[in-house]
């Protein structure tokens, strides 16, 4: 079974600087992974996990303070419930619904996830809207507001015509987008 756990932390874009300042929850004195179940593609059986970093909220109970890379319908600042595995939490599911979407973009040209978390952060409404966490030089995985959903995906429909993008919403069901 494969394990995917990330490097980096969730982060805003700075108004002036290339880089991104880091979620408050992901640097929180508790923050710690928690394992997800990724379902292979048939729905029927686990075929990898993966680790995102995660606060306490109450007993038995975590909060996302990550951008799924590779789990579906998750997003930054769900809580889920959590049990015991070997000594590490695992997600057993959901109990509150964050009101943003997961974006997961990959650049076809040689822009990287800096241009990547611009374009999604201008549709969204300007810079620090969304909080995104690099996946890789060319792709990148966003946490974007409820309200800023429709803009995002027609700005990355634009941008996926031109051939400079390919993206998925992966946390489909959730809004009415």
């Amino acid at each position: 079974m494969r394990h995917h756990q990330h490097a980096g932390l969730a982060g805003r874009l700075h108004a002036d600087r290339g880089e991104l300042a880091a979620h408050p929850d992901a640097r929180a004195p508790d923050a710690t992974v928690c394992w997800f179940a990724v379902a292979s593609g048939d729905g029927r059986d686990v075929d990898a996990l993966e680790g995102l970093m995660c606060v306490p909220t109450r007993a038995g109970a975590m909060r996302i303070a990550a951008v799924p890379h590779v789990a579906t319908n998750l997003a930054l600042g769900d809580e889920v419930a959590v049990a015991d595995w070997d000594g590490e939490p695992m997600a057993r599911g959901e109990l509150a619904l964050a009101l943003a979407g997961t974006v997961r973009c990959v650049a076809l040209r040689d822009q990287g996830w800096f241009a990547l978390a611009h374009l999604i952060d201008d549709a969204a409404g300007g810079r620090g809207t969304c909080w995104f966490d690099a996946i890789g030089e060319q792709a990148i995985a966003a946490s974007v507001p409820r309200r800023a959903l429709v803009d995002v995906f027609a700005a990355l429909d634009v941008a996926a015509a031109a051939g400079d993008v390919r993206w998925e919403y992966v946390t489909q069901g959730r809004h009415d987008a």
